[in-house]
């Protein structure tokens, strides 16, 4: 088995000694890679004449970018990022993945800025909170991801030096445990609830779909300005009132016109009417709007489908073996039909199957 070092320190507490634990440096990760393809260990990582010590460097390096990029608890930060004078907002430096808190934002990165595709522009007004996915250092990285970075680099290190098929099986378990460890310690099987919750909440049901609701025209002077700055080739734009427009609301999922035949659709934070091609409503517009809730606000039937669906994502993720997965494909599909089957019961016309809810994000 591919073992990664341990390091101690002596210490004292009171009349007893014992061992203090030292994270794995980077160089101790590279003498580790060494070992696997059998050379002897380096004392430093600078001026090495050594080709096997600069691939190893290289593959840590890589592999770290790697687990990173996936957005792991110890990496993932929330804050709110600000324009600068000409209205962009740039990318910090060090960010390896950068996504908008409100999940119904349209908001991607391009280049070294932030680019809203809802308004087609690069340019905001306001500031954004985020979910930035930074790249840390080797030395800042938790023990235990760590640790899963070294089997994980090991193995693809082992195989294209040496290319044993009988060390690679070897090393696979370990790294598949060291992965499970990682994730598990990271949260990252929330983190996976959180996303298969949105998808199951974009379905529409009967707690979380409004049929019929009705959004009034008039929004705040700030809103309009913004509309006539960014979509001043559309006609009719630059005779709009703050009573003509008509205010999207917040974590909504989806959102479809409620009379059939009519073309309403979101335009950035706003309604635009394609068949008049206009931004402008003098009277209440009939929507149906697909609602996002927090988890524990969801029904229990519903939260139950979520559970296993994520859990088994999770577990797949991570390489569980078919037969160690908690759930099987066959309780997934019957928490699925429980679920709609549950929800059916609010009525007996059932909005959900009569008029599927179309996704617009």
């Amino acid at each position: 088995m591919m073992e990664v070092p341990l390091f101690f320190e002596r210490g004292n507490m009171g009349d007893n000694k014992f061992e203090i634990l030292n994270p794995t440096t980077k160089l101790e990760a590279v003498n580790t890679l060494l070992s696997v393809i059998g050379e002897s260990p380096v004392n430093t990582l600078d001026d090495s004449q050594l080709p096997s010590v600069s691939i190893a460097k290289d593959e840590i390096e890589r592999v770290s970018r790697q687990v990173m990029v996936e957005g792991l608890d110890f990496n993932t930060e929330i804050m709110e990022l600000s324009p600068d004078e000409d209205e962009y907002i740039h990318i910090p430096e060090g960010v390896l993945r950068v996504e908008p808190v409100d999940c119904t934002r349209n908001i991607v990165w391009r280049g070294d800025k932030l680019y809203d595709r809802d308004w087609n522009t690069y340019g905001f007004d306001d500031n954004l909170e985020v979910r930035l996915t930074k790249g840390i250092s080797f030395e800042d990285i938790p023990e235990h991801v760590r640790q899963y970075i070294i089997l994980r680099a090991g193995r693809i290190f082992q195989d294209r030096m040496v290319g044993s098929e009988t060390l690679h099986q070897f090393t696979r378990a370990d790294e598949q445990d060291a992965r499970l460890r990682m994730y598990q310690m990271e949260g990252a099987d929330m983190e996976e609830i959180r996303k298969v919750t949105y998808e199951v909440l974009s379905e529409g049901f009967h707690f979380n779909t409004d049929v019929g609701y009705k959004l009034e025209p008039g929004v705040e002077k700030r809103l309009l300005t913004k509309v006539k700055n960014r979509f001043q080739t559309i006609n009719e734009v630059s005779y709009l009132t703050k009573s003509d427009l008509v205010e999207i609301p917040k974590n909504i999922l989806s959102i479809t016109p409620y009379e059939y035949g009519k073309s309403v659709v979101p335009r950035g934070p706003v309604l635009y009417d394609l068949d008049k091609q206009t931004f402008k409503f003098s009277s209440p517009v009939k929507v149906n709007i697909v609602w996002l809730f927090p988890f524990n606000s969801i029904p229990k039937y519903i939260r139950q489908y979520i559970r296993i669906r994520g859990t088994r994502r999770f577990e797949r993720k991570v390489g569980y073996p078919k037969e160690m997965l908690s759930y099987s494909e066959e309780d997934e599909v019957r928490a699925r039909a429980t679920m709609f089957q549950e929800d059916s019961r609010y009525g007996e016309n059932n909005f959900l199957y009569d008029n599927p809810v179309g996704r617009w994000i």
